[in-house]
């Protein structure tokens, strides 16, 4: 057996431990003591909030164990649990049996309640779309395009399957918890640092900022199962399909889907390239903000591309009409300012201080949601649909 290098996370879990990781594997026949004997087992940490390891064998299957080791995350006040995701794959497998959507998962194997593991195969050969984007400085639009076909085919849920949603997850709809920022929610509190703290103090000092989020919440339109945390490193990547015409792609990470607005998982990847926008700029340059577009190591120019290809293979695949694609358009806009807010949020967390980014967000936030048509056509290169418009254009 050989092993990665460097620690595995702390904890009382199964998975915390070597010896304990390949007697579990043994115990449930996930591995055979021949590839043990023979060294063609490599174990891989790939911890985030949970405790997560990828088993890699050439001659034998390869699996992802994911074990919930703490309270992962919060939602609105609802924990976000391993439980919860493999109830989630367990759906993908009943209501939506055989669908289009498979091609995007990774394969269910199996919940371990006793021990809190979520079992899946693994995908050898694949890495997060994040860490490709990042790694060659280009972003792909073939990669872009699949990733708008995945999202349409998962929302295209029908009233029978959203009624099994509900039966077998346990969930009503609810709105992601950004949209209760401004509440002096006593969950929030308890899972923030002080920089967190600071950056929501000045949220919530601005009326104008609450009346947009407001906005927004009303305007959200639960009609389909979201992943509802969609961002580049939950997307993985097969890399001997990268440069196809259909490359291969896998969603993961399903603790927090729901039904909910379709536009948000549309938002949540706008707000990706935005994202890597504004973390390629020297905030604290000299250079005044109108200087900030031509420092930018990756200048939203060379995204627009890829945006527009994840945009029209998104609306080539969907179900809307002209009418309700403008709608959706302005919808998940609003929705990608709202995620940026988040994405500060969550990376300060791990800061010590409020950064010059978080403030660049919050004025990028209120300027894209009071002005969602503007932003859309400028800052993600987008065209606008007119409500006569022709489906063909993105064809």
């Amino acid at each position: 057996m050989r092993a990665y290098p460097g620690r595995l996370p702390t904890g009382s879990g199964v998975l915390t431990e070597y010896d304990g990781i390949v007697e579990y594997l043994l115990r449930r026949d996930l591995v055979s003591r021949e590839r043990i004997v023979e060294n063609d087992l490599v174990i891989v940490e790939s911890s985030r909030r949970n405790c997560n390891v990828k088993t890699i064998s050439k001659n034998g299957p390869c699996y992802f164990l994911k074990q919930e080791i703490r309270d992962t995350g919060m939602e609105h006040g609802r924990p976000a649990t391993v439980a919860y995701e493999a109830a989630v794959y367990r759906l993908f497998e009943t209501a939506f049996g055989g669908g289009q959507f498979h091609r995007y998962l990774a394969r269910y194997h199996d919940y371990d309640p006793t021990e809190s593991i979520l079992i899946l195969q693994a995908i050898p050969g694949s890495i997060s779309l994040a860490e490709y984007y990042y790694r060659r400085k280009r972003f792909s639009s073939r990669v872009a395009g699949e990733l708008g076909k995945a999202l349409a085919t998962l929302h295209r849920s029908s009233v029978t399957e959203l009624e099994r949603v509900r039966e077998i997850i346990g969930v009503e709809p609810a709105l992601p918890w950004m949209f209760f920022i401004f509440r002096n929610e006593r969950w929030l509190k308890l899972n923030s640092s002080t920089s967190n703290l600071e950056f929501t103090g000045i949220l919530q000092a601005s009326p104008e900022l609450a009346g947009l989020f407001d906005e927004a919440r009303d305007d959200w339109r639960a009609s389909a199962l979201i992943h509802g945390d969609l961002k580049w490193d939950n997307v993985l990547l097969l890399l001997d399909t990268a440069s196809r015409r259909k490359p291969g792609l896998a969603i993961v990470d399903w603790e927090l889907a729901r039904i909910g607005d379709p536009c948000w998982d549309i938002g949540a990847i706008f707000s990706e390239y935005l994202n890597a926008w504004l973390s390629s700029i020297p905030l604290s340059s000299e250079s005044g903000p109108d200087q900030y577009l031509a420092l930018a190591g990756f200048p939203l120019s060379k995204m627009h591309p890829a945006i527009r290809e994840f945009w029209a293979g998104y609306v080539r695949n969907g179900v809307s009409g002209p009418v309700e694609i403008q709608d959706q358009l302005l919808r998940a806009t609003r929705y990608a300012g709202i995620r940026l807010v988040q994405s500060a949020y969550e990376q300060l967390q791990h800061e010590s201080e409020l950064t010059s980014k978080a403030i660049c967000i919050l004025q990028l936030c209120a300027n894209i949601l009071q002005r969602p048509m503007e932003a859309a056509v400028h800052l993600l290169g987008l065209p606008f649909p007119e409500p006569a418009y022709d489906r063909s254009q993105y064809d």
